[in-house]
């Protein structure tokens, strides 16, 4: 059988083409998928992510963008996550994520793989 080939009219190309610009041009103007980081956060629990982010050379836009799964990144999270666990307030699991628009398992699971990391670190130092 014969390969069947459709001549599109150039008119309709550009159309889409220009359809297909535009939609991207709208979703790069969008500001950046992040958690929503600042739900009724006390100003000592948004220090502490800017004391981390700087620490460990990010900005608290990179480190809370959402689908981020590079490892620094994702290590960042969970150092912030964990710190804000252990400060002197020592906040719940449930109101922590609720800072983040997060379920309270992926804030337990955070605090235990940092947990885990560090004492990694510190058996093989």
């Amino acid at each position: 059988m014969e390969a069947v080939t459709k001549i599109y009219n150039p008119e309709f190309l550009r159309r889409v083409r220009a359809r297909r610009a535009e939609k991207e041009r709208r979703e790069r103007e969008k500001a950046p998928k992040l958690f929503a980081i600042h739900r009724n956060m006390p100003a000592w629990a948004k220090q502490i992510i800017a004391d981390c982010c700087r620490a460990l050379g990010l900005t608290p836009e990179e480190a809370f963008r959402k689908n981020a799964r590079r490892r620094h990144i994702v290590a960042c999270r969970h150092e912030i996550f964990w710190t804000i666990r252990n400060a002197p307030q020592r906040p719940s699991y449930p109101r922590i994520a609720s800072w983040f628009g997060l379920d309270h398992t992926t804030v337990i699971h955070a605090v235990s793989q940092h947990e885990k990391r560090v004492r990694k670190e510190r058996a093989a130092a």
